[in-house]
This record gives structure tokens, sequence and C-alpha cells, in this order.
């Protein structure tokens, strides 16, 4: 295991495996240290159904850790999260996983037309009053 994975396992109390469903809404599952270093391993299994991706039949999921995403969370020293893949349980990835469907499409692009994706983060923020309205005349509500 690299040292930097091991040293957040170590302090930590809980690690949340992150997703998206369908719609695009966080969800996750958390789990307590002890487990974490099994869960990163062999990843989790989900009830796929009940995040809207799958029927009730077919619902077996499970969801793989992409390990160079996990970090602390900046709220809570001891809790870590960790964002994961959803794949089948044949060990393919789910073709409807939004994490999934970036991946083909990033890739499209740079096959097929030699684009790369690189994206910042853009800090933005309004100065309000008490009751909701802007302290300048700015224009840009």
């Amino acid at each position: 295991m690299d040292e930097n994975l091991a040293k957040i396992l170590s302090n930590i109390d809980y690690l949340q495996f992150q997703f998206t469903n369908i719609q695009g809404q966080l969800k996750a599952v958390e789990v307590p240290q002890k487990y974490a270093e099994k869960y990163l391993e062999e990843g989790l299994g989900i009830d796929g159904s009940s995040v809207g991706f799958m029927l009730t039949e077919q619902s077996d999921m499970k969801i793989i850790p992409d390990l160079s995403t996990l970090h602390l969370v900046p709220w809570n020293d001891r809790i870590a999260r960790v964002i994961c893949d959803i794949q089948t349980t044949n060990g393919t990835p789910f073709p409807s996983d939004p994490r999934s469907i970036l991946k083909r499409a990033l890739n499209m692009a740079k096959v097929d037309f030699g684009f790369s994706f690189k994206v910042r983060p853009e800090i933005e923020w309004y100065n309000m009053t008490p009751d909701g309205e802007p302290v300048d005349i700015a224009g840009y509500m």
C-alpha cells in the first residue's frame, strides 16, 4: 500500500466511498476504518435499485474506488472519502454511471478529435444585503 494512503487510513475513523447516481446526486457508503483497506482493495457491493440504477431483480453492483481521489474531507480530519466507479457484477463498467460516461466522452474527444480536457474552478460571490438585495448596482444580477 502507498505510504501516503497508509498514513491517511491510520488516522481516520471512517471512509466514505462516494459515487453519483444517474441524476448526478452524490451518494456514499461510509465504513469504519477497520474495513477501509479491505474495501479499497476489493470494492464494495451496492444495491443498484436503491440508487436508481437498475430494477430490483438485476440490482447487484459494485463500487470500485479510484485511489487517486482519496483525501480527508475538509470539515473533519477523522473522515476520508474516495470517489468510485460503478461496475456490473461481471466487472465491466456500468454504462449509465455518470463518471464512466464522462470518461468515455473524454476519451472519444481525445482519440477522435485530438482534444484534451482541462478545467479549473472559479470562485464567485455576490455581496448582498440581509434582505437579499445586491449591495451595488453593477448589473450582473
